[in-house]
C-alpha cells in the first residue's frame, strides 16, 4: 500500500506500522470525547454520550448493561 511513494522506505514503515501496533510495547489510548467532537470524529451523540468523558467509558457501560441484562 505505501511501497508507490517515491520516497518509500520498507524498514521505516514496518517499524512504524509495528509501533503503532504496539509490538514495541507502547500503548495508546483514544482521544476524549472533546477531542474527538472537536476533530469531527464523533459518530454522533445520544443519552449515554452525554454522561461520559470518554470513549471507551461509552463502551464499558454498554458491556456492564448488556450482562446485567443477561443476569
Amino acid at each position: 500500500i505505501f511501497n508507490t511513494s517515491p520516497d518509500f522506505d520498507e524498514e521505516r514503515t514496518r517499524y512504524q506500522v509495528q509501533h503503532i501496533a504496539g509490538a514495541t510495547g507502547t500503548r495508546y489510548r483514544p482521544p476524549a470525547c472533546s477531542t474527538m467532537a472537536t476533530y469531527g470524529n464523533c459518530p454522533g451523540e445520544d443519552a449515554r454520550c452525554r454522561r461520559i468523558r470518554h470513549p471507551l467509558s461509552y463502551y464499558e457501560w454498554a458491556l456492564r448493561s448488556r450482562s446485567q441484562a443477561g443476569d
